[in-house]
C-alpha cells in the first residue's frame, strides 16, 4: 500500500507543473465549478452547451459503465465522448470502478478492495484520456478517517455529499469545506440556484460547487423527478456567465478550484 501511495502523491506537483505551463495563476477570487456524477450521456450535452459559452466542468466517471462507441446502450457515456471532453479541457474525475454504496459503502470494504476500486478506475480513465485524474467523488458520500487518509495519496481533491458537500484533502495536511449545492434535489430550482450564486458572490472569495447526476428530458418533469433539463441548466449557466464576463468570478473545473484554493 505504501508503494502505491508513493506512486500517486506527486499528483499535486504534476498539476502545479501543468498550470505553470499555462501561465500565471489569477488572483484569489470567486470560483464556480459545475460537476456531474456517474458518467451519464447527458454529461455530453452539458459539455457542449458549456463549451459554447467558454466554460469547463467536471464529470466523475464510473469506469465499468463506460461503453464502447458501437454499444447501443444509451445509459452511459462512450469512450469517444469522454476523450473529446477531456481533450477540450473538461475534467474527467474518478467515481470508483463499480460505485459500491450498499451497507457502509467504501468504508466497509477491505483496504485492498478500496484501493482496487480507486486504482483500477483512475488508471482506466488516465489511459483513456491521456490526462491525469486528480479528483474523486465519493460514492454515496460515505467515508471515514481511514478512507480520508487513503484519498490523500491518490487525489488533490475529493468531493463528498455530506454537510456542505465538499471535502478537500490535499497532501495530508488540510481540510477545506467549500459551499455546495445540488441541482437535482426537490428544493433546487433554477431560481434557487441563481440565488445561490448571487449569495455566494456577496461573501468572501472561494469555491461554489454545483453538482448533479443526469439531466432530465425537456418538457414537464415526471412526478418526483427533480433533475434540471438541459434548457434549465443553460439558464443557470448563462446567469453564471454574465458574472464571468464582468470579471467577478471564474468558471473552473473542480481540480482547478481546489488547486487555486491550495496555493492561495
Amino acid at each position: 500500500m505504501m508503494s502505491l501511495m508513493r506512486t500517486f502523491t506527486p499528483a499535486m506537483r504534476m498539476y502545479r507543473d501543468m498550470m505553470a505551463r499555462i501561465g500565471k495563476l489569477p488572483e484569489r477570487r470567486h470560483m464556480v465549478a459545475i460537476t456531474f456524477d456517474d458518467g451519464n450521456p447527458s454529461d455530453y450535452d452539458a459539455f457542449k452547451m458549456m463549451q459554447e459559452r467558454g466554460c469547463r466542468g467536471t464529470s466523475f466517471i464510473i469506469g465499468s459503465r463506460v461503453r464502447e462507441d458501437d454499444d447501443p446502450n444509451p445509459k452511459n457515456l462512450t469512450k469517444s465522448q469522454i476523450r473529446e471532453m477531456a481533450a477540450s479541457g473538461w475534467e474527467i474525475g474518478c467515481h470508483t470502478w463499480t460505485h459500491p454504496v450498499s451497507g457502509e459503502g467504501l468504508p466497509g470494504k477491505p483496504v485492498n478492495e478500496i484501493i482496487d476500486q480507486i486504482v483500477t478506475n483512475k488508471a482506466f480513465l488516465e489511459g483513456l484520456t491521456g490526462h491525469p485524474v486528480l479528483t474523486h467523488a465519493i460514492p454515496g458520500g460515505k467515508y471515514d478517517e481511514n478512507l480520508v487518509n487513503m484519498y490523500g495519496a491518490f487525489f488533490i481533491g475529493v468531493r463528498s455529499s455530506d454537510g456542505p458537500g465538499i471535502t478537500y484533502y490535499g497532501e495530508w495536511d488540510r481540510v477545506y469545506r467549500a459551499r455546495s449545492t445540488w441541482m437535482d434535489y426537490a428544493s433546487r430550482t433554477v431560481s434557487s440556484l441563481k440565488s445561490a450564486v448571487d449569495d455566494f458572490l456577496a461573501g468572501d472569495p472561494g469555491l461554489l460547487v454545483i453538482s448533479g447526476h443526469s439531466l432530465r428530458p425537456e418538457g414537464p418533469p415526471d412526478e418526483g423527478d427533480h433533475r434540471l433539463s438541459l434548457s434549465e441548466l443553460t439558464e443557470v449557466v448563462d446567469h453564471i456567465v454574465q458574472y464571468k464576463k464582468q470579471g467577478v468570478l471564474d468558471v473552473v473545473t473542480f481540480a482547478e478550484g481546489i488547486f487555486r484554493i491550495k496555493i492561495g
